[in-house]
């Protein structure tokens, strides 16, 4: 049976609690999802009961976000991995699978290929709705797990949206638990959807402490849980997508300036779990046996390529990007050099190696880091006129890598460089090289040359993913993006 947007809600709404508390018995290991045996008998009724089983909700959103294959930021459904192949990150070998291959010839159609990208969202949005309400209106729990919660409800169902209306534009603005109301929601105006996420996440820093926690609400070891400057560095991306500088500068600034974060030395600790440069860095699931699911999609064993397990390589025109002599080159793309004998066609292909460990808890899942944060305060110092700020910034990262400094010298040069810092930077995280270019427009112009030679035609209709058929189906009262059929 096909998951529809109402089906979904109506499965959040009954299970969601429940399912919660089931993924913390199931995953007690980990700071990240660390909570004592749930209480036999709870449900959405009795969730926010007390301290712990309150938690335990948080954990269950946590863990299905990097469950593979249902998490938007995780697995081969994840934004990362799709939007990889729908910009000029990743190569599609597998032209029999229609969803891959439908993103990688730029060629979507408005079925369940792109559910994979709009129905986890708007389960975990109404999950998020749901423990808002749930912790806000609780006179059991403690005032400290109240603000927790809360805190990270609202943080995460920020995050969701910012990605709803980079994906889609307008969207459904549903911020309670009423799923009737909700699913027959019309499209929210992005201006508006973004008021929201900023004050979602303005209410996050105020209620969030620096500390990481985890699932039984004390100090935690990883980062799997959103702090105040996961917050804040969210923020600062939010407002650099809405080109509001001083704002984005302001907020990188006040997460670079705090001292638990540095840039790590050596790029091949970046994404290891105990990397100072992790603002946020999801605890791969159980169901991955703690591993980042990263290091099965991309991974090739020598001498082998593509295959029916491994269906992408990276681009040449992301090898291409690296400059000679980039550490990050030879610490996250690996290589693999295939005979003529070999099952896969002979050749050489490179692949993503960012997170390459098969050992339990070695790494996160990295969706903010403290990179990320120079590169964007860099821009937002160079749209501001702030030439000598952006050039020390941008020569952060790249010293890090072995480079020498940057050449640009005014702000047009500027902008550019940065952007071609954050290509080689950032590749294959979280679709930020497909934002980069819508937001900086340089979209057609990009795609128009690479899409012929990826098999494909491009049209500017297709800056937007098309809303998914089942859900204007089910709900009259959405429309459809242009360029797809109404």
């Amino acid at each position: 049976m096909k998951r529809t947007y109402k089906t979904i809600i109506t499965f959040v709404f009954r299970y969601i609690p429940v399912a919660g508390l089931l993924l913390v018995t199931a995953a007690g290991c980990k700071d990240f999802v660390q909570v004592d045996p749930p209480i036999s008998g709870i449900n959405k009724d009795n969730a926010y009961d007390n301290d712990k089983s309150a938690l335990s909700v948080m954990t269950g959103i946590y863990g299905r976000l990097v469950t593979p294959n249902f998490g938007i930021t995780y697995g081969s459904g994840g934004i990362g991995y799709l939007m990889g192949l729908y910009a000029d990150e990743l190569k599609n070998w597998s032209p029999n699978s229609t969803t891959r291959q439908q993103f990688y010839v730029n060629n979507l159609q408005a079925t369940n290929t792109v559910s994979p990208l709009w129905n986890p969202v708007y389960t975990e949005i109404y999950a998020c709705n749901a423990a808002i309400e749930g912790f806000t209106t609780s006179a059991a729990l403690s005032a400290a797990v109240k603000k927790q919660g809360e805190g990270e409800a609202k943080f995460l169902r920020a995050f969701l949206y910012f990605y709803a209306v980079n994906l889609f534009g307008d969207v459904p603005l549903a911020i309670t638990t009423d799923y009737r109301a909700n699913t027959a929601m019309a499209r929210t105006p992005q201006a508006t959807v973004y008021t929201q996420i900023i004050a979602d996440l303005k209410d996050a820093q105020a209620l969030l402490g620096d500390a990481y926690l985890n699932g039984n609400g004390t100090a935690a070891q990883d980062r799997g849980r959103p702090n105040k400057q996961a917050a804040t560095a969210l923020l600062a991306k939010v407002y650099l997508y809405m080109n509001d500088w001083a704002n984005a500068e302001a907020q990188a600034s006040a997460v670079i300036a705090d001292s638990r974060y540095a840039l790590e030395a050596d790029p091949a600790n970046v994404f290891l779990a105990a990397s100072k440069e992790s603002i946020w860095g999801l605890v791969p699931s159980v169901s991955s046996n703690y591993v980042v699911e990263d290091v099965n999609l991309y991974t090739f064993t020598p001498g082998i390529g593509p295959d029916n397990s491994k269906t992408v390589s990276l681009t040449s025109f992301i090898v291409n990007a690296f400059e000679a002599n980039d550490k990050r080159f030879a610490a996250w793309v690996g290589r693999t050099d295939v005979p003529a004998n070999a099952v896969s066609p002979a050749g050489t292909y490179y692949f993503s190696s960012k997170y390459r460990s098969k050992t339990p808890n070695t790494e996160s899942y990295l969706v903010l880091r403290l990179a990320e944060m120079y590169l964007l305060r860099a821009e937002a110092r160079a749209q501001q006129g702030n030439v000598s700020g952006a050039i020390a910034d941008l020569d952060a990262i790249r010293t890090r890598a072995g480079l020498p400094g940057t050449t640009a010298t005014t702000k047009e040069t500027l902008l550019s460089a940065v952007l071609q810092e954050r290509r080689v930077e950032l590749f294959v995280e979280m679709g930020n090289r497909w934002f980069d270019l819508k937001r900086t427009g340089a979209l057609n112009n990009v795609m128009g040359a690479v899409t012929p030679q990826k098999g494909g035609t491009w049209s500017a209709d297709w800056q937007l993913l098309p809303i998914p058929q089942s859900e204007l189906l089910l709900n009259t009262n959405l429309t459809q993006n242009q360029g797809y059929p109404r």
